[in-house]
């Protein structure tokens, strides 16, 4: 019996051990949990244009809203230098296996609460399970910002996408 607890600890070890090491498993965080970390910037000076820092467009009156109208920022608000963090799925609602599409509209608005401008914002990819972690993971990643596709694949190791306008 001894023997036999030994043998299942380090099934156990082994089994967890393996999977962290992995390629792309052990350090891809679960798709339900990842949020795109993207920015907006000039394209001529390559500053962010959403910042508190004397940005062209204001960051606490400029947003992201999903398709319905809402709010699409989890904390509804563009941080301080201008990140936006978007989710882009939605736990027990979207379905792996199927081409997903989302489309966001950010409303770009200036130190005066005028609207000067709406971008669009759109992600196409699909989910599906890793084979040793069974976690949820993007494939066929595409990512458009105004019509123009930005990025093909995205490395979810990366830190960040910059849109240039």
């Amino acid at each position: 019996m001894n023997n036999l607890f030994k043998l299942l600890i380090i099934y156990v070890s082994v089994t967890i051990c393996s999977c962290g090491s992995e390629p792309g498993c052990g350090y891809v965080e679960n798709a339900n949990t990842a949020n795109f970390q993207c920015y907006v910037a000039d394209r001529l000076t390559k500053k962010s244009l959403m910042s508190s820092y004397g940005s062209i467009y204001d960051n606490t009156f400029s947003s992201l809203l999903n398709e319905q109208g809402g709010n699409a920022l989890p904390e509804q608000k563009i941080t301080n230098e201008g990140e936006m963090l978007i989710p882009l799925t939605r736990h027990g609602a979207d379905s792996i296996g199927i081409i997903i599409t989302k489309i966001y509209y950010l409303h770009l608005v200036d130190v005066n609460m005028v609207e000067k401008d709406v971008d669009t914002l759109k992600f196409s990819y699909e989910l599906y399970n890793t084979e040793n972690c069974r976690n949820i993971d993007f494939k066929n990643f595409r990512c458009y910002f105004n019509d123009s596709l930005y990025v093909s694949e995205y490395p979810w190791n990366k830190s960040s996408i910059i849109f240039y306008k």
